[in-house]
């Protein structure tokens, strides 16, 4: 009986659609819907992060050209910074030489790149003004020379090539009329003179030649080189002296003492400062104050025709100890592309701390051992190099000062201060 009911049991569910409760179906449409809005939802992210990817990707092109187009920009216009400066470096030297500031500033630029390219400055370029010492210069990669800066993604846009123009102008200018003399080395030199027998063969000192002038001509009188010496002081149509034609010249700086007599062109004496009426001012003598002029201003300027007291001896110590704190206050400048160079900005520095004013003297003059009051004839400029061992100094002459009155003119040119104005 129990094995019947079973069977009749199956035979109607067999026989008979299966009723699912109403709560089951519920449940089932629900999932339906999930199911289609995921996969909705999932369609429009993928579409949306699609042009996400669009517009992200067109966004980092065109920060690649821009920033390869800066760097291009960036990379013109330090060229032409640089090569302005070296045109200006030659007007420094020879003012009136346009051709070989033009051929200055074009083969400097042909030592640089512009994205990778080497940097080409044509002559008409190049703008020289003698008259206010300017050199004006224009790096081009333009379309109508054929060199612009090609783009990478901006060639979908149509934009395959970009014009790019720098203009920099350098001026060499006086470093000022009254030039310093009142921040001067403590330390002065003989000023030059012609070593000769005729005027027709002069010749400036070396290092090793001493001032023998002829004060008693006499027929069998000869001095160490076998002819007599000439000095012409500043103002005078035969100036023998320092000029313009030596600036770039590496001068040498020794104590005093040595040689075959007279005085070497290369020793130095220290001296004391003297006001108006000759008396001793601004601390006074002695190796202390000596030392401290080194790397400090005078209380007062000083013009040619004043006079100075000498100190006796070569105060080796504390010069060695001067000329040191001297280069330690700008170790960074070194001497290149004819002037006092640094590096960190790539330009020319006459205001550096190592750039010193110093005075000249007639070396008819020589100061005797002991203090004497010595007259100053003339002021030049040096760049001072790094100190040698020893006791031996040097600079590279940078041409002459001022007297320090505002009224006067230099005799051969002041120092040039070379620096871009545009």
């Amino acid at each position: 009986m129990r094995f019947c009911a079973r069977t009749h049991a199956i035979n109607y569910i067999v026989g008979r659609s299966v009723r699912i409760p109403e709560y089951a179906h519920g449940r089932q449409v629900a999932m339906n819907r999930l199911k289609d809005k995921l996969g909705s939802e999932i369609g429009a992210a993928i579409a949306l992060v699609a042009l996400s990817m669009v517009a992200l990707i067109s966004a980092v092109a065109l920060a690649v050209d821009v920033g390869m187009l800066v760097t291009a920009r960036t990379e013109a216009q330090r060229v032409a910074d640089l090569s302005a400066l070296a045109g200006a470096g030659i007007l420094a030297i020879n003012p009136d030489d346009e051709d070989a500031a033009r051929i200055e500033a074009i083969n400097f630029a042909l030592l640089n790149t512009v994205q990778g390219d080497i940097a080409v400055v044509l002559p008409g370029d190049v703008s020289v003004d003698l008259v206010e010492s300017t050199v004006t210069v224009q790096v081009m990669r333009v379309q109508s020379r054929g060199t612009p800066v090609g783009t990478f993604f901006a060639r979908v846009f149509g934009v395959n090539t970009v014009d790019i123009t720098a203009v920099a102008t350098a001026i060499a200018e006086p470093a000022g009329l009254d030039s310093g003399t009142d921040c001067l080395l403590p330390i002065m030199l003989p000023d030059r003179w012609a070593e000769s027998g005729s005027p027709s063969n002069y010749r400036y000192p070396g290092i090793d030649d001493s001032f023998d002038p002829e004060m008693d001509p006499q027929s069998q009188d000869f001095d160490d080189d076998g002819a007599f010496d000439t000095y012409y002081p500043p103002g005078d149509p035969l100036v023998t002296g320092y000029d313009d034609a030596v600036i770039g010249t590496k001068i040498d700086i020794h104590k005093a003492g040595g040689g075959g007599g007279g005085i070497n062109p290369s020793w130095y004496f220290p001296w004391t400062p003297l006001d108006a009426d000759d008396q001793l001012i601004d601390g006074g003598p002695g190796g202390a104050r000596y030392l401290y002029r080194f790397t400090t201003c005078l209380e007062s300027e000083y013009v040619s025709g004043d006079f100075v007291l000498t100190e006796p001896g070569a105060m080796v110590g504390p010069t060695n100890k001067g000329f040191d704190a001297i280069y330690e206050s700008d170790i960074e400048m070194i001497w290149y592309n004819d002037c006092p160079w640094r590096p960190s900005t790539s330009s020319c520095d006459y205001s550096s701390s190592r750039v010193k004013p110093m005075p000249m003297f007639d070396p008819s003059e020589a100061p005797d051992n002991g203090r004497k009051a010595i007259q100053i004839t003339n002021f030049g400029s040096v760049f001072v190099l790094r100190p040698e061992p020893g006791n031996n100094f040097s600079g590279i002459w940078l041409g002459l000062l001022a007297s320090g009155n505002s009224d006067s003119e230099p005799v051969e040119g002041l120092p040039k201060y070379i620096h871009l104005i545009k």
